[in-house]
């Protein structure tokens, strides 16, 4: 079973929901200043006093959908290598 698999789609969207907001309201604390300069050029928002950049959904939805649809959790003998899908958020309410 996935990880993802036990939660339905409309608890998955739901915690994604939630994740956008704290991303856009409150963000994240960044301590290095050039990469609070390069989200800024990105299109984060960012306030240097504080060190903290916040994200808004369009920017978070378009660096998901530039992530790969899997990637490959491996162990140092390849024996219980696993192809792991990605999750996207669907058009469940």
């Amino acid at each position: 079973m996935r990880f993802f698999d036990m939660l339905s789609p409309k608890e998955l969207n739901q915690i994604h929901g939630q994740a956008l907001a704290v991303l856009d309201k409150g963000g994240a604390v960044i301590e290095h200043q050039e990469v609070l300069g390069l989200l800024q050029s990105a299109g984060a928002r960012v306030d240097l006093t504080k060190k903290r950049a916040c994200f808004s959904e369009h920017m978070v939805e378009d660096a998901l959908a530039s992530t790969p649809n899997s990637y490959l959790a491996a162990d140092s003998d390849s024996s219980t290598n696993y192809n792991v899908p990605a999750w996207r958020p669907s058009s469940v309410a």
